[in-house]
This record gives C-alpha cells, sequence and structure tokens, in this order.
C-alpha cells in the first residue's frame, strides 16, 4: 500500500483513508457475525421468514430464538410476518429489559464525530455501515446492547458490531434503541 496512506483496523474491517484529501475509500465487504449465521438453521426449521426481530431480540438478550420466537408469539407476532415495534419492546420488558430510543439529538451527537462531519439538512443520517466505516465515533458505545430500526428492519448491535445481513449495506436507521 502507498505511503500516502494510512490503515485504520477494527475487527475484521479495514478502512483506508487518504490524509490529504480527508475522503475515505470504501468499506471492504466482511462475512456475517457467527451468531447471526447460526440462526438460519432455526429459521429453516421453523419455516419462518420475516423474522429479523426474532434474531435481533435473541442477539441482544442471549436467549434463544427459538425462545424469543415464543415469546414474540404469545405476545401476538403472527408466523412467517413482520413484528410490530410495540410487540418487541413487550417481549423485551417481560424479559426484564429496559428499552431506550435514542433521541435525534444523541444521534447528531456523533455524527458531529465523524471526520469532516458535515450535519447539515441533507445529511443527518446513521447508516448500517456507520459502526465500522466511523469506529472511534461509536467506540465509547460499543460495550452497549442496541437494536436498530431501518425501514421495515430491525437487527442488532452488539459490543459495537452489527450481526446482521446488512453489516455490508448501508441502510438509512430511523431509531436506535439501547437494551439494559
Amino acid at each position: 500500500m502507498d505511503e500516502q496512506f494510512s490503515l485504520l483496523l477494527r475487527q475484521d474491517a479495514v478502512y483506508v483513508v487518504c490524509p490529504e484529501e480527508g475522503q475515505m475509500a470504501r468499506i471492504q465487504k466482511t462475512s456475517l457475525s457467527p451468531d447471526f449465521t447460526d440462526f438460519y438453521r432455526d429459521t429453516l426449521d421453523a419455516q419462518e421468514h420475516n423474522d429479523c426481530s426474532v434474531k435481533a431480540i435473541a442477539l441482544v438478550t442471549g436467549r434463544t430464538y427459538t425462545e424469543v420466537r415464543a415469546a414474540l408469539k404469545a405476545a401476538g407476532r403472527k408466523d412467517r410476518s413482520g413484528t410490530p415495534q410495540h410487540l418487541s419492546i413487550k417481549v423485551l420488558q417481560d424479559f426484564g429489559y429496559t428499552v431506550r430510543n435514542w433521541s435525534f439529538g444523541e444521534r447528531i451527537t456523533i455524527m458531529n464525530t465523524y471526520p469532516g462531519a458535515d450535519t447539515t439538512a441533507c445529511n443527518r443520517s446513521i447508516t448500517t455501515h456507520h459502526w465500522r466505516r466511523f469506529p472511534k465515533s461509536w467506540a465509547p458505545h460499543w460495550e452497549k446492547k442496541l437494536i436498530v430500526i431501518t425501514s421495515g428492519h430491525m437487527l442488532a448491535v452488539v459490543d459495537g458490531v452489527v450481526k446482521d445481513w446488512t453489516i455490508n449495506r448501508s441502510l438509512r436507521v430511523l431509531q436506535i434503541w439501547e437494551v439494559s
């Protein structure tokens, strides 16, 4: 690699930064986390789809896919259908967790720490690749267990790592729930 570029390493991701231009290159693709891929067998066994909330809650709480799926079903989730957010919150609370929705101001505060931050009206979004793209900005939150809501999708971020198929995508984040 040229001397003009520097490398920043975070787990299995590599970021290439060109200091002169201040531009970041593309993030190298990474593989899905093993704990997320383990759910594929459970999904097939249950003949399930549209179960992102089941996976996200299981990953954040450390419970099994089957246990979370049963709890969501008891709360009113229909098999092979999406899960309303209020049911996800209810199940998390039934499991003894507190769910706190991050304010827009909290999200702006993080985005303001991004290199070359520009949080003008047209650039105020966190996306699902930001945990890998801006690890220094997210480092203070790595110990937190987060559930991230995008349009029609829910995913888990545990120990600062996106545990979902969206790890190599850039989906706009609509909500961040801190689960404790």
